[in-house]
């Protein structure tokens, strides 16, 4: 699951974070990592690769990827710069990073579709960002779009489940941000 919690954005934007984690990092690295955050691009499986610091990205190059790619969204330089200046992001920790992504669905204008339950339409213009999505186009290999949707609602289930218990008084087992 994402560091934010549904203080920090709706339940649908949250599963469209972990989503988007699904796609890039894949269930196995995703529990086999800190949930994405730490991930080199070029990982696998059954060999994940990590960073230690969440003091800033990586900037490390895989030359078989010919990628600086990292973190929960594999974050591109290119991509990953402009949205830390502008959002004024302070490292590259799990919230600064989920915060990055939302800014990615706020350009990309998936957050109306999101919050419509229009995820396909979500991931059809998240998909010139995202290698993994179905219809990128970067020749690398691509998740099916049921399957993307299938881990939305997954997600979208635990974060109402999670609201409804702190609604009602219930501990939330969602993480808290930072954790």
């Amino acid at each position: 699951m994402c560091r934010l919690t549904t203080a920090d954005a709706p339940a649908e934007l949250l599963a469209g974070l972990d989503m988007a984690a699904y796609a890039e990092i894949g269930p196995i690295m995703l529990a086999e990592s800190d949930d994405g955050y730490n991930v080199l691009v070029g990982s696998r499986p059954e060999h994940v690769v990590t960073f230690g610091s969440y003091a800033q990205p990586p900037n490390i190059y895989v030359r078989n990827m010919n990628s600086h790619a990292a973190g929960r969204y594999q974050w591109m330089p290119d991509t990953w710069n402009p949205i830390r200046l502008r959002l004024k992001l302070p490292d590259f920790s799990p919230r600064s990073q989920d915060l990055g992504c939302l800014e990615l669905f706020r350009e990309r204008l998936a957050i109306p579709d999101f919050m419509a339950g229009h995820v396909n339409a979500a991931i059809i213009r998240l998909a010139p960002v995202w290698a993994s999505f179905p219809g990128a186009g970067y020749h690398q290999p691509e998740r099916r779009a049921n399957e993307l949707i299938d881990a939305y609602h997954a997600a979208l289930r635990k974060y109402k489940a999670d609201f409804n218990n702190v609604e009602s008084g219930a501990v939330s087992t969602a993480p808290k941000p930072g954790e």
